[in-house]
């Protein structure tokens, strides 16, 4: 913004070297949004692998998990259980 300000102000002679420095900053600005963006993708890719990997192995233990649950609401206890 200041640089903004800065150019709004600027004389003929210095306007192209603020518009220069405007790009400049602008292009740091950008670069460092994208970098944020991509570590938050990176973030949720490997979420998305954990949950896959997690769903993965309940549905492999489907009937382990029901019955488990079976046995906690009839009062049953889980001798497995910590």
């Amino acid at each position: 913004m200041s640089l903004g300000i800065r150019y709004e102000h600027a004389d003929d002679n210095e306007k192209p070297k603020t518009i220069n420095d405007l790009k400049s900053k602008l292009k740091q600005l950008f670069d460092m949004k994208e970098k944020s963006r991509s570590l938050e993708v990176d973030f949720l890719e490997k979420e998305l692998a954990q949950l896959k990997e997690s769903l993965k192995v309940r549905k492999n233990n489907k009937g382990e998990i029901i019955n488990r649950r079976l046995n906690k609401l009839i009062g049953k206890g889980d001798y497995f259980e910590w």
